[in-house]
């Protein structure tokens, strides 16, 4: 078998204490590394301030010359959360391990959603990241444990996902994925549970719907949101929910629509708020 030719004999570890201050300090050996984002640092600092940091024994990584390699955004959110946490440190490693750290298949929300027992991981994962953001997925990212903490609260959601969408998820699958629908029934169903049943029934079936229903405008608005989105990513989901929240208040009001519109304001949507 051939061993790969790396040298390890000067690579040191162990479990340290890392304060916001020690934190800080491995921070100035952070000369050459990917650029910081600050929702993943901001995102790692509420886990830790809120206590749902788990050691995983996943090292921070030092050069042989004392550059810091791999570790950046948790020694970030311990500056930010000014919580001290134990960690790994390692310590002498070669600069090339730098090429291939963070390379590897990513645990995604869905797979650890499925650990905890959810048969539909992805589709309740996207549905729960969908309410931490309040549909903004855009400008905000949240944990894994926070997605597993919201799942675990709030049983509504869970029988939203496996009973309140059913019976409309199948007629609507070309037009909604399954967690944007999800999260849009359950904002609407908090709403007002009985008019939310009725308003998803019409827009699956479309049963009696009149020349300038909002939802039958509704309706056309998806399949043309649906047929411009070259994948189904962030601003993909954040039409649909502003066109389906926009055509529920116009429905709900009465009024009549031929069109449904989804414009962004100054560069950006706005999701409104349901009435």
């Amino acid at each position: 078998m051939k061993k790969l030719d790396e040298k390890i004999d000067s690579v040191t570890s162990g479990v340290e204490e890392i304060t916001p201050e020690a934190a800080a300090e491995m921070l100035a050996n952070n000369t050459l590394n990917r650029s910081l984002r600050r929702q993943v640092v901001a995102a790692y600092a509420r886990d830790m301030t809120e206590g749902r940091w788990r050691f995983t024994g996943s090292p921070i990584l030092f050069a042989e010359d004392g550059e810091l390699l791999d570790g950046q955004h948790r020694l970030h959110a311990i500056v930010a959360s000014g919580v001290a946490l134990d960690l790994v440190v390692m310590r002498g490693m070669p600069v090339a391990v730098r090429d291939v750290v963070d390379t590897g298949a990513v645990r995604t929300a869905g797979d650890v959603v499925k650990f905890h027992g959810e048969a539909n991981g992805p589709a309740l994962s996207a549905a729960a990241r969908l309410i931490l953001t309040e549909g903004n997925t855009i400008t905000m990212k949240v944990t894994n444990a926070e997605l597993i903490q919201l799942i675990e609260d709030d049983p509504h959601l869970r029988w939203v996902m496996n009973e309140g969408i059913k019976s409309i998820y199948g007629p609507l699958r070309e037009l909604i994925t399954p967690g944007v629908l999800g999260y849009v029934y359950w904002r609407l169903h908090r709403t007002d549970p009985f008019a939310a049943g009725e308003f998803f029934h019409r827009l699956a079936t479309g049963e009696d719907l009149a020349a300038g229903s909002p939802i039958l405008a509704l309706r056309r608005q998806l399949g043309l949101i649906a047929g411009r989105a070259a994948t189904r990513g962030r601003v993909y989901r954040q039409q649909v929910i502003v066109a389906v929240i926009t055509a529920w208040n116009a429905w709900r009001k009465g009024e009549t629509r031929q069109t449904i519109r989804v414009a962004p304001r100054n560069g950006r949507l706005t999701i409104p708020e349901p009435v």
